[in-house]
């Protein structure tokens, strides 16, 4: 429905606007300038033009830039000259060493790594550590209505961030939970 994704779009629009360009602020002054000359994928872009991800200086130096996201409704929310392809986080459409570095910002989901039991999480970072990778963070709800105390101590045993959503019930406390909440 397109009523229903502008109306998201905006609401995304207006966090993205406010959090993230404090997120991309210090992501340009510790993280990205090891970007520069080299070839980026963006996995689940949602439209962000790479001068808005890594500021103006950065991104003169960076010789490829590709926005890959699953929507192409989020790829084309906002104008700009950069080449955007549809496609899985899970099955990127890319050769292998297309890129020298894959960024994704706060869209965990695109990886996998979200709704995981104690024992997935386990295994995800067992499997990570047998080649020599890193799961910097899961994403699951945490909410007044689904607190998981086990795979919070998990998490910090393991050295993994957990990127809580729906802090606030599944709209609950903003009055827009609907049939889906009863569940």
């Amino acid at each position: 429905d397109t009523g229903h994704f502008k109306k998201i779009s905006i609401n995304y629009d207006a966090v993205h606007g406010r959090l993230h360009s404090a997120v991309y602020k210090i992501l340009q002054e510790h993280y990205y300038p090891r970007c520069a000359g080299k070839r980026i994928l963006d996995v689940g872009n949602g439209g962000q033009p790479p001068s808005d991800i890594f500021g103006s200086q950065i991104i003169r130096s960076i010789t490829g830039f590709v926005g890959l996201d699953n929507s192409i409704d989020m790829l084309e929310r906002k104008k700009g000259n950069y080449a955007r392809v549809i496609g899985s986080g899970l099955q990127l459409p890319f050769k292998d060493k297309a890129f020298d570095y894959v960024i994704c910002n706060g869209v965990i989901h695109h990886l996998g790594f979200s709704e995981l039991t104690v024992e997935q999480i386990r295994c995800v970072v067992d499997r990570a550590r047998a080649y020599g990778l890193k799961i910097s963070a899961i994403q699951n709800e945490v909410s007044l209505w689904c607190y998981d105390k086990e795979l919070i101590q998990v998490c910090a045993e393991l050295d993994v961030g957990l990127v809580a959503y729906s802090p606030l019930g599944r709209g609950f406390f903003t009055n827009e939970a609907n049939a889906d909440f009863v569940k």
